[in-house]
């Protein structure tokens, strides 16, 4: 083991055995480095991973429910409702169920019905037109209200809901351990090839941006391979055009009202 990692480990055995009544990261965690409760060896060997990573954990445990079409699965993650702040302004937010990656090219076949390949990458080059489309079939076959994610509703899971860390990117400080850029990447990656964020979302930032809405407009947030690391944080929007134009960049991920499935185990 390098001398480095052995400080960095000690240093955070140390800390933690200081300080259990001590928030140890940006939220007020408390120790519980795990979310299990209590303050013991876990918290500790998460504490490690995270001074070497930069990440608490790889996949966060997550609320999920699973939503099959023509034989293939979406996964939605429960984002419990709560309140935070960009900029001087304070958003609340009610709860809802998220894609847990950006909607593929299989997912979009099981829908419309037409190819895209490879089935593992994220759907791109739709114009909102066409997006919408897709939206009103995936409700038909399914039953369930599907929608593009709201502006505050999408920035909120973006910066880890409740379970924030302050990251400055969607899950990491660094951006190529979340976020596929133009700095480490040319194109687009097969969704969740990278880490999630405190909520177990891959992809929220870089790949392809992604399409929210709000007041009426309509937004492509994230960024995507195309952008440098820096417009790959959790609270970037841009305005997009018209319904009719297609960018080869941008893609969706679907959300769904909390009340549209299931919060029993």
């Amino acid at each position: 083991m390098k001398k480095d990692t052995i400080l960095k480990c000690a240093a955070a055995l140390l800390l933690a055995l200081l300080l259990p009544l001590q928030a140890v990261s940006q939220t007020d965690r408390r120790g519980d480095c795990d979310y299990d409760g209590r303050f013991d060896v876990g918290d500790v060997t998460a504490l490690i991973n995270y001074i070497l990573t930069d990440q608490w954990n790889d996949t966060p445990e997550a609320l999920t429910r699973t939503v099959s079409v023509n034989g293939v699965d979406y996964v939605m993650v429960h984002v419990e409702g709560g309140t935070y702040t960009l900029g001087e302004a304070t958003y609340t937010v009610q709860g809802f169920w998220i894609g847990q990656t950006e909607v593929t090219n299989d997912q979009w076949k099981a829908v419309t019905g037409v190819t895209t390949t490879p089935p593992e990458k994220p759907i791109c080059g739709r114009s909102l037109t066409q997006v919408e489309q897709y939206l009103s079939q995936l409700n038909e076959l399914t039953g369930l209200p599907f929608r593009l994610p709201r502006l505050t509703e999408w920035r909120f899971a973006a910066l880890g809901g409740n379970k924030s860390l302050g990251y400055r990117y969607p899950g990491s400080d660094n951006h190529k351990k979340v976020a596929w850029s133009k700095d480490i990447t040319q194109g687009i990656n097969p969704v969740a090839s990278l880490k999630c964020n405190e909520l177990g979302l891959y992809d929220m930032g870089g790949n392809v941006a992604e399409f929210c809405t709000s007041e009426g407009k309509y937004y492509a947030c994230g960024g995507s391979y195309r952008d440098v690391g820096n417009d790959c944080v959790a609270g970037r929007a841009v305005f997009q055009g018209s319904m009719s134009s297609t960018y080869g960049f941008y893609g969706l991920r679907v959300l769904l009202p909390e009340d549209a499935l299931s919060l029993e185990e």
